[in-house]
């Protein structure tokens, strides 16, 4: 019983930070998009737009990808990004460190955020063995008990 307590609660646990982390990275790539179209309304040139626009995600953590419809690259600076239809999301390596990732589109320019989520992933793994560790002392108590 105390293994399954256990077990669902590291369970439950990764799918709550799981389903954070993906909305997380949706609402970043919808404001991305967002601050794209706001850029170009504005009137600046396409390129400067992307720079704007990565430079800002850069800053609060997320890296942003900004394609073209025809193209794999985009115009501006470039963050690496996987080529994700609007509305995807997965999850990327990126020098050892994992993301989520998910696309975006305003229409002309689709956007790809990823965010961070190695710190999530650690705190499930450290709950896991702490679940591991409770439930082994319990254990080691029980049999204590009923000898």
């Amino acid at each position: 019983m105390l293994l399954g307590v256990g077990a669902a609660a590291v369970v439950v646990t990764e799918r709550v930070l799981d389903t954070s982390d993906t909305s997380t990275a949706r609402t970043q790539a919808a404001a991305a998009r967002d601050a794209l179209a706001r850029e170009i309304g504005e009137g600046d040139a396409i390129a400067e737009a992307v720079d704007e626009v990565v430079g800002a995600e850069r800053a609060q953590g997320v890296r942003v990808a900004v394609r073209r419809p025809s193209a794999s690259k985009s115009p501006g600076t470039l963050e690496a990004g996987p080529d994700l239809a609007p509305g995807v999301c997965t999850t990327v390596v990126e020098r050892g460190a994992p993301w989520r990732a998910c696309a975006s589109e305003n229409g002309l320019y689709p956007v790809v955020a990823a965010v961070p989520i190695a710190s999530h992933r650690a705190t499930v793994a450290a709950l896991a063995r702490g679940m591991m560790a409770v439930a082994a002392v319990a254990l080691v108590l029980l049999w204590w008990a009923v000898r």
